[in-house]
């Protein structure tokens, strides 16, 4: 068994599955730690897409089940897509994971492995009221920038400085001791370039 990362439009799990797991084991170990069911509340059912974007890291999509005539319907009449924040986050992992990485030897290995989870799950729970567009909208808005103040960056986002702090750290940015700003990395500029897919 590995611990596997799942991501959705709501939140982040680390689930165990069995190596080399299939798209139905990995659904399965969704379905118990997300607590989702195959049915809406209305009886609804759902159809889910399972990717794989790094090795155990995975994104799960659903949408109600429809007949291609209605979805048709649905996606020629819509002049806005919604972005898929699951597939943003499940590409964006393993770059978080390598950040983790580079500080590593200030946190320490035992830290070190759950470290992008624990981010990830932090950020998301700051999220949870935004939609997939506006959550990759404010995270894209922070991303952005090469260099930030902290305390310019906390009052952006209503943080206290120590969160925009951890935020921007977590998103790559190191200290300049010269510039007495945060400033971009590789590593964030790999998280700049990341586009989610487009959803109708």
């Amino acid at each position: 068994m590995i611990d596997a990362i799942l991501v959705d439009e709501k939140s982040i799990y680390t689930v165990p599955v069995p190596e080399g797991a299939q798209r139905e084991a990995v659904l399965t170990a969704y379905m118990r730690a997300s607590g989702e069911r195959w049915r809406d509340s209305m009886g609804c059912q759902y159809t889910y897409w399972v990717n794989e974007h790094a090795s155990g890291v995975y994104s799960v999509r659903r949408a109600i089940k429809r007949d291609s005539t209605v979805l048709y319907n649905m996606t020629s009449s819509m002049l806005a897509g919604t972005a898929d924040i699951a597939d943003w986050w499940a590409r964006a992992y393993p770059i978080i994971a390598q950040i983790a990485d580079v500080t590593g030897a200030v946190t320490g290995v035992a830290a070190l492995a759950a470290a992008p989870f624990a981010f990830v799950k932090w950020v998301r729970g700051k999220l949870k009221s935004k939609s997939a567009n506006e959550e990759h909208k404010w995270i894209k808005n922070i991303l952005r920038e090469d260099t930030w103040n902290a305390a310019v960056l906390a009052a952006k986002i209503s943080f206290p400085e120590e969160q925009a702090k951890h935020l921007l750290k977590g998103l790559g940015y190191v200290w300049d001791a010269h510039s007495m700003l945060y400033t971009a990395t590789d590593n964030t500029i790999k998280l700049r370039d990341q586009n989610p897919v487009i959803r109708f």
